[in-house]
């Protein structure tokens, strides 16, 4: 195709396929006449002069100034916020001062505000002094009321990209409450805490002294008792091996008396404390499962509230990790079966 079988593009042609998602390629060094959001706050507008010469309305209508649309100002400025076309509507409300539709409106506004309990027609009283939370909470609740409508009023959720880009702004702005009170939360407890470790630091290390004095003062009475247990015990053997022994000689020397019951010498445990009896303490069992299929048989037994909910914690976890054959469980509903056992 010939160079002027092109037709040149007209002003505003790209604005507007830029506002209708089809934002075409850009001449270096050029602007496009139309409307932008420079740093989504600051409404431009870019026209054409009658010499041929293009200008930048920088600013709303309050704080207006203008600028040449040049190649510096192509390079500089317009390469940024040529992202960002707006609908004619969107830069004439900003343009008059009413804001962006993305924006989320100041919650301080009275049409948003929380009411003050003392701000009543009639009521000479001055308004009622808040403090920081209640000033704080004062203002989430009334972004609260304020999100709640908006979001009724589109349907709960946003079907355009200005309607989730003022979801995420909204978010933002509970971030910024949420710092906000993070932060005066922290400085108004920094004394409490303070007070605290100056507390800690007089009453720990007379905490700590007792704690490692009375572990030292247990492993000693522990070494006792053992020690005590070890040697009663050690008695008990002996004096069982000596009883055997007598009633096998009596047996000998006698084939045809009855045999003699001896009750064998059990061996006493050691306690200590008269304050609060301390005994040997002994190491945790090591329970081993020898035979799995015999003790899930036992199992099925009990009928036992505890082992039930123990047995229901395993087979969701295996139903999680798709082992695809549970007999007896069920899994929304359906049994949870191999195909070729269903």
């Amino acid at each position: 195709m010939s160079q002027a079988a092109i037709a040149p593009r007209k002003d505003y042609d790209w604005w507007r396929a830029a506002v209708s998602g089809r934002r075409g390629e850009l001449v270096v060094g050029e602007c496009e006449c139309g409307y932008y959001a420079e740093k989504n706050r600051i409404p431009v507008a870019i026209t054409r002069e009658g010499d041929g010469s293009l200008k930048a309305w920088i600013g709303d209508k309050a704080n207006l100034r203008t600028v040449a649309a040049d190649a510096g100002f192509a390079e500089t400025r317009f390469s940024f916020f040529c992202t960002k076309p707006v609908a004619y509507e969107h830069y004439k409300a900003a343009f008059d001062g009413k804001g962006w539709p993305w924006e989320v409106p100041d919650p301080d506004a009275d049409t948003t505000r929380a009411e003050n309990p003392r701000a009543v027609p009639g009521n000479n009283e001055p308004p009622e002094d808040l403090t920081p939370d209640q000033e704080i909470a004062r203002n989430v609740a009334a972004l609260e009321k304020q999100v709640k409508a908006w979001l009724e009023e589109i349907g709960g959720k946003p079907t355009t990209k200005i309607q989730a880009d003022l979801v995420a702004n909204y978010r933002e702005k509970f971030l910024a409450f949420e710092n906000e009170a993070e932060a005066k939360r922290s400085i108004e407890k920094k004394p409490h805490w303070d007070a605290g470790k100056a507390v800690d630091a007089k009453w720990n290390p007379i905490i700590d002294g007792a704690k490692t004095l009375k572990g030292q003062l247990w492993d000693i009475g522990q070494a006792y008792i053992k020690a005590e247990n070890a040697r009663l015990a050690e008695e008990a053997r002996v004096e069982n091996e000596r009883l055997a022994e007598a009633a096998k000689l009596a047996k000998a020397l006698n084939p045809e008396a009855p045999p003699v019951e001896v009750a064998p010498v059990v061996a006493k445990t050691v306690s200590i404390g008269t304050v609060r009896q301390v005994s040997e303490k002994k190491g945790g069992q090591v329970v081993l499962i020898e035979n799995l299929e015999a003790f899930a048989g036992y199992l099925g037994k009990i009928n036992n509230a505890e082992i039930r909910a123990l047995a229901e914690k395993l087979a969701t976890k295996m139903a999680k990790v798709g082992v695809p054959h549970m007999p007896g469980v069920t899994v929304d509903g359906k049994p949870r079966l191999a195909p070729d056992a269903a």
